[in-house]
């Protein structure tokens, strides 16, 4: 039978979820999100404090690169990771969980979107599923490292599906919360202008 989407999104999940229940490879980026959500739980400013600063013990699991640094990341990331600093208590596995559910979901809404983007292109939904979700960096990065890349990039690529459904008032709304994860995503709010401007020029 035919290989369809819906056939590499299971795949794909088979895949990721060994992963899931993974230490983070590569990157011990995870345990200072979960330190930095805790840091502003504590009332201490991220963007003025490091993670040295922190009370609590999570700061021991964090890399020596954020130990002093302010963090780089955008207040919709920060306020998602206060809320699981919030609610995880003193249980710094519970935060890393919540985390890596965040970012899971974000590569769901990055499946859907590039099947989505595909069809509305004319271009194989397919290979482009292959190519764009189940490949090793979405696994690695992604899912076991559980970068905060996975909403931003879901941000954009549902923000792009929905300007080509011409929805684009909501689709400059969903970019703009995924700058404010990261700020790189905001190189796609000028090609949502252009399509935007195309379609009221027809």
């Amino acid at each position: 039978s035919a290989v369809t989407v819906k056939w590499w999104w299971v795949a794909a999940a088979m895949w990721f979820v060994p992963l899931v229940a993974s230490v983070p490879l590569y990157s011990r980026d995870l345990y200072s999100y979960a330190a930095q959500g805790a840091l502003w739980h504590e009332g201490l400013n991220p963007y003025e404090h490091g993670v040295r600063d922190l009370e609590s013990d999570w700061k021991d699991s964090t890399a020596p690169t954020w130990l002093e640094t302010p963090t780089p990341y955008g207040p919709v990331f920060l306020l998602l990771a206060r809320g699981v600093a919030a609610v995880s208590g003193e249980h710094l596995w519970v935060a890393l969980v919540l985390l890596r559910v965040l970012a899971v979901a974000g590569v769901v809404a990055i499946a859907w979107a590039v099947a989505d983007i595909a069809r509305r292109l004319g271009v194989d939904g397919v290979r482009a599923t292959w190519l764009g979700v189940a490949c090793p960096l979405v696994g690695a990065h992604f899912v076991s490292g559980a970068h905060n890349d996975a909403l931003m990039v879901a941000g954009v690529l549902v923000g792009i599906a929905l300007a080509l459904r011409g929805r684009f008032a909501v689709a400059v709304l969903v970019v703009s919360l995924a700058a404010m994860v990261k700020v790189t995503a905001v190189i796609a709010l000028p090609f949502i202008a252009l399509l935007w401007a195309l379609a009221a020029s027809t």
